[in-house]
Parts: C-alpha cells; structure tokens; sequence
C-alpha cells in the first residue's frame, strides 16, 4: 500500500511542493509588507516581485553563464582541483542556448570557453605571475585614495566622450559577487533630468546642478533576488561608484556621490529603463570650479582594528 501511495504521489511532488511554496512565501511576504515603514514597501515589493519571474532576456541568461563560470573558474586557484564537472556541463549548456548580439555576448563567450578549455585540460600548476604595476603604484593608489574629494562647484566645461567612456568602463571592472556584473548606468545632461535625479536621490538642494553630467548607478539585481542576498547588489554598487570617483580624480576631473533616496517605478518609466533595474547611487562629474579648502580628517587606524590576535595586556 504505502509504494502505491509512493507511484501515485511521486509525479505530483515537485507541482505540489512548489505550489505550496509559493503561497507560503507570497503570505510571507504580504505579513512582512504590512508591518514595513511606508519608505521601505516600495522596494520589498519590488524584489519580491523579481523574484517570482521567470526571466528569459539576454542579459539575465548572461549573468547566469557568468556565475556558473565563476563556479568553476575559482576552482583553478585552489591548491587541489575539485571536482566541477556538472557545473561544467551547466556552462556548455547555457552557452548553447545564447545566442550573440551584442559585444557583451562575445566577450561572455570567449571568457566562458577560456575557462571550460583550462578546465578541461590536463592539471598543471598556476603560475604566478610577477605584478605589472609599477613600484611605485601603490603611493600613487594611496595617494589618489586620499585627495579625492567631493566637489560641489563646477566649470561649464563638457566631458569628451573618451574620457567619460574610461570612468564608466573603470566601474564595470569593479568586483561583484560570481562574477554577476549587475551594474548599468544612466548617464544625463539635461537640466531637468538632472533636477528630477537629484530630487529622486533626496538632496537636490545642495547638490550640485552644474556638473557636465550626471549618472545614476542601476543595479540589475536578479540574481540576487533570495533576501539574503539583496545586500550584495548594493554592495556591488558602492565599489562600482568607488572606481568612478576615483578614475574621475586620476583624470582630472571633480565628481560627488548622493545616495538614492527611493525606489519609484515611475522614473523607470520615464527613461525607459526596464523595469527590473533599480538605481542605487548618483554620481555628478564635471571639470572643478572650486575645490574644498579643507581636508576632512579621517579616525586614527588604532582606534578601528578589532583583532582576536592581539592580547589585551591591560588586565
């Protein structure tokens, strides 16, 4: 009797698990909603509502061939090769199913079979190699790290696309968790568009209006649509806007950061960003008019370690 229950039950499991699964987390999500500050329902409901898609799209397909190669390009490093061949087999698969349209694609591509090829070779140790920076690079680092600056006064002097393209490119080459790369820009320079951006980042008042543009950091956070991985996609943003500031800076250029106030479906609208995209920090950049006289001074290194190695001897 009971291995006849198992034959009936057996090919409705999966339907029936996730059915219930999914009315658990919808009222999970609509007790939850109920109980957050007016400020906060907004982007709840946009993540949950993210997360209960199924995306078909180029560029999620890309973020899911990346981080199954990371998957399997980390393990390259490691002192004793694991096993990822089914991880391998997920990447040639994905690759199979993508199709290239734009030089995004190619490049997902290229990088992909490179991995799967060193994989699939014979096991060699990695060589390390000698670093190609210059000895003196890591003062010229610290230096630019700390003169950079917020500016808020700008020359009405525009950007040559060149060199905008290399701050934008520096953001892309920030890291990001798997390999996810979910940063997008919107770049503006319009004096409204610039007002409403400033307004949505919640301090437009004292940020400045005259820079030669301004961009809004976009996070595509779908692939990190489980709660405890929402976090990530803000972090991913904020070295990405690091590598901004400081480009701009080593480029002769001023720039400010705002945060992003809230999240509102209708800015997507507005500039015709796909509805998944969500901003997470503004960035004006523009040729400095005045620069801020004075450094603002940083905590003492001392006064910030936490080390379980260090025995406190005071006792």
């Amino acid at each position: 009797m009971k291995e006849l229950l198992k034959k009936i039950i057996r090919p409705y499991y999966h339907s029936v698990r996730y059915i219930l699964t999914k009315l658990f987390l919808v009222s999970r999500a609509g007790i939850v909603q109920c109980f957050l500050p007016e400020i906060y329902r907004g982007e709840f409901a946009f993540f949950e509502k993210i997360r209960s898609q199924t995306y078909k799209d180029r560029e999620y397909l890309s973020k899911r061939i990346r981080i199954l190669t990371h998957l399997v390009d980390k393990t390259l490093t490691l002192r004793k090769k694991t096993n990822k061949s089914t991880m391998a087999k997920q990447v040639e698969e994905a690759l199979r199913n993508f199709h290239d349209e734009k030089e995004s694609d190619y490049i997902i591509r290229q990088w992909a079979e490179e991995v799967l090829g060193y994989y699939r070779g014979p096991q060699r140790e990695n060589p390390v190699e000698n670093s190609t920076l210059s000895p003196y690079a890591p003062d010229v680092i610290l230096t630019a790290i700390k003169t950079r600056r917020s500016v808020r006064s700008y020359q009405s002097k525009k950007i040559e696309d060149a060199v905008l393209n290399k701050i934008l490119e520096a953001g892309l080459w920030a890291p990001s968790g798997c390999n996810r790369q979910p940063i997008e820009y919107l770049v503006v320079n319009d004096v409204n568009d610039i007002l409403l951006c400033q307004k949505y980042a919640g301090e437009y008042y004292s940020f400045p209006q005259e820079a030669a543009v301004n961009i809004v950091v976009l996070i595509d956070p779908r692939c990190y649509a489980l709660p405890h991985q929402r976090h990530m996609a803000y972090l991913d943003g904020g070295a990405a806007i690091q590598n901004i500031l400081l480009s701009a800076h080593s480029l002769g250029l001023g720039s400010c950061w705002m945060f992003w106030a809230k999240y509102d479906q209708a800015f997507n609208k507005k500039f015709n960003l796909p509805p998944w995209l969500l901003p997470v920090g503004l960035v004006c950049i523009g040729y400095t008019d005045k620069h801020p006289p004075i450094v603002p001074k940083r905590k003492s290194i001392s006064d910030c370690i936490h080390d379980v190695r260090i025995k406190d001897n005071s006792k």
